[in-house]
């Protein structure tokens, strides 16, 4: 199988494979099939962005790793959340990267989760949260047919 390692630190990696399925470790380094992506990040990513930010900026946030780097690779500055259920993450990275920068308060929070049931789902809740925390948030339908960052990226007549 071919798959790919994301580093992030040198114990948190992200891991996809190529195909359906994500290979996963054992405890004994052997690899198995999982129909669900693993990661060891319990984090934004990539998290550094947020100090790198300044006011008036926009910072697109969208689902997985893959859009993020899809996103930055346009030029944009994109964040992933790594999932629609972690509004949680990104408002806790937020509020502990505000004491290093406090122009987050200031940025424009563009919300362009993938373009499905459970990120059309999800994208309300996510704009709520940062809203009620003093935060710029904004929905955006961005793809057109497109499922998500990556395959905007991907098609040659976007």
């Amino acid at each position: 199988k071919e798959f790919f390692v994301i580093p992030i630190t040198k114990s948190c990696y992200i891991m996809r494979a190529f195909d359906k399925f994500h290979l996963i470790p054992t405890k004994s380094g052997k690899l198995v099939k999982s129909k669900t992506k693993y990661n060891t990040l319990k984090d934004v990513y990539p998290r550094k962005i947020l100090r790198e930010l300044h006011a008036g900026e926009r910072l697109y946030i969208v689902e997985g790793e893959i859009d993020a780097l899809s996103g930055l690779e346009i030029g944009l500055k994109t964040l992933a959340i790594l999932g629609t259920g972690n509004v949680e993450l990104l408002t806790k990275a937020l509020e502990s990267e505000l004491q290093h920068n406090p122009e987050l308060k200031q940025v424009e929070y563009i919300i362009a989760l993938d373009n499905d049931d459970p990120g059309k789902k999800h994208a309300p809740e996510l704009k709520n949260a940062l809203t009620a925390l003093g935060y710029r948030a904004y929905i955006a339908d961005i793809y057109g047919n497109h499922k998500d960052m990556n395959e905007v990226l991907n098609d040659e007549n976007a």
